[in-house]
C-alpha cells in the first residue's frame, strides 16, 4: 500500500514541478474564473496536465508542453486543431 501511494505522490510532485500550477497558468495567459467554471477549468487543466506527462514519458518523438489551450476539453478547441501538416 506504501508503495502505491509513494506513486500517486511522486506523479503528483512530478506534474507540479515541471508544469505551472493552475493559478500561474492563469496569470501566465491572463485568464480569469470564478466560482463552479474555476473549478471546471481546473479539473480540466490537472487532466490535460496527466496526459501531457503521459505522453513524455511514452518516449515519443515530440514532446508536449502547457499552452493556452491547457484549461480547454479537447471538444473545445479550434476547428482542425489537430490536423497534422505533411
Amino acid at each position: 500500500m506504501y508503495k502505491i501511494i509513494g506513486t500517486i505522490l511522486l506523479l503528483t510532485v512530478s506534474i507540479t514541478t515541471a508544469f505551472p500550477s493552475f493559478d500561474q497558468f492563469l496569470d501566465r495567459f491572463d485568464k480569469f474564473y470564478s466560482g463552479d467554471e474555476y473549478h471546471h477549468r481546473r479539473d480540466i487543466y490537472h487532466n490535460n496536465l496527466q496526459s501531457i506527462e503521459e505522453h513524455n514519458n511514452a518516449n515519443n518523438n515530440f514532446n508536449m508542453t502547457v499552452n493556452k489551450f491547457a484549461d480547454l476539453h479537447s471538444s473545445e478547441l479550434p476547428k482542425g486543431f489537430f490536423q497534422t501538416h505533411r
